[in-house]
């Protein structure tokens, strides 16, 4: 099956001020199946956003090959690429005054001729990828109307509109609250499987890939790339590997990263997994540390239903009940304050 990216032994950089060029990533082998929604992360400054403009031909490589459904990248001309590969940027500048259906309508531009006119096949494709987003509303709107998320999915529907087998898309998903995070992260998957195009965006929302994501690439601290699925790259160590640091670590057991807290003081928590879970939190973050050992002389045992849910707290043989975990944060601040 030809795939929809294919990358062998690329390398990545650009060239300074200095003329000299400066490779920031590679050799990398990775590719992606049409119908996939593939997440590219990595640290700050690994290239993400350099190998998305390398794959758009907006730089070239230092070596290797990139070809999109077989075909190598650097043997098409621009109108070939354009109708094969759209691109949504990061900071792409858009004049304030245009309308919404103006923005979308620019992603024709490879299909129609030099007189740009529309026919009616364009202006079905312009309206399908309004609906598939969600856009139509806006469509008699000014860009510079829009908020940060309908801005951002205007420009998905672009993209939509150039219909082009592969997207590329860098930090869609930045400068946005958790709400549309997560519905553009929704959006994206939903396309590639509706649509069978190959999605390919990068992003720090690390935890949002890894929900999401069919694939992820990840570009590690030594300048290689891997693929594979999310959990394959969680339960091989991958993730942990290459974002753990001493002040954040990647949580196996619940997939999320946590800051690193030196705890000294042990106390032992039981209750049900939510209370649990939160109540740890709570801990940890004014200096304790969660232990198993029932030999502690601290514990915390959560009990009772919703409305009348208690906060046992066990020091020695003097047993204390507190109502919320804030009275119980209180109480343990207000002992450290006296010894």
């Amino acid at each position: 099956m030809t795939k929809a990216i294919d990358i062998s032994t690329l390398e990545i950089g650009y060239q300074t001020k200095g003329y000299a060029i400066k490779k920031v990533a590679g050799p990398m082998n990775l590719e992606m199946n049409k119908g996939e929604l593939v997440c590219l992360i990595g640290p700050n400054g690994s290239g993400k956003t350099t190998l998305l403009r390398t794959i758009a031909t907006m730089q070239n490589p230092l070596g290797g090959d990139v070809h999109i459904l077989g075909k190598p990248v650097r043997k098409l001309d621009r109108k070939s690429l354009s109708k094969m590969l759209s691109i949504v940027l990061a900071e792409q500048q858009v004049p304030g005054n245009m309308k919404v259906h103006e923005l979308v309508a620019l992603g024709r531009y490879p299909h129609t001729g030099w007189l740009a006119r529309l026919t009616p096949t364009d202006t079905e494709k312009i309206r399908w990828a309004m609906k598939i987003t969600g856009t139509l509303n806006f469509t008699n709107r000014a860009v510079v109307t829009l908020s940060d998320g309908e801005r951002q999915k205007v420009m998905i529907a672009r993209a939509l509109a150039q219909d082009t087998p592969v997207i590329l898309l860098d930090e869609p998903t930045a400068h946005l609250d958790i709400p549309n995070r997560v519905a553009i992260m929704m959006l994206l998957r939903k396309l590639a499987r509706k649509t069978g195009k190959a999605i390919l965006m990068s992003t720090h929302e690390l935890e949002l890939a890894l929900q999401s994501a069919d694939r992820l690439w990840l570009i590690r601290d030594d300048s290689t790339a891997i693929s594979g699925t999310p959990e394959d790259l969680v339960l091989g160590g991958k993730i942990e590997q290459t974002f753990n640091d001493k002040s954040v670590k990647f949580d196996i057991s619940s997939g999320t990263f946590k800051m690193v807290e030196k705890g000294n003081k042990l106390i032992r928590v039981t209750g049900n997994q939510n209370e649990l879970l939160w109540t740890s939190r709570a801990l940890e973050r004014i200096g304790y540390k969660i232990t198993e050992n029932a030999q502690v002389e601290m514990r915390i045992d959560i009990s009772g239903s919703d409305k009348t849910k208690k906060w046992l707290l066990t020091e020695r043989v003097e047993v204390y009940e507190f109502d919320s975990i804030e009275g119980l944060i209180a109480y343990l601040r207000s002992k450290e304050k006296m010894l």
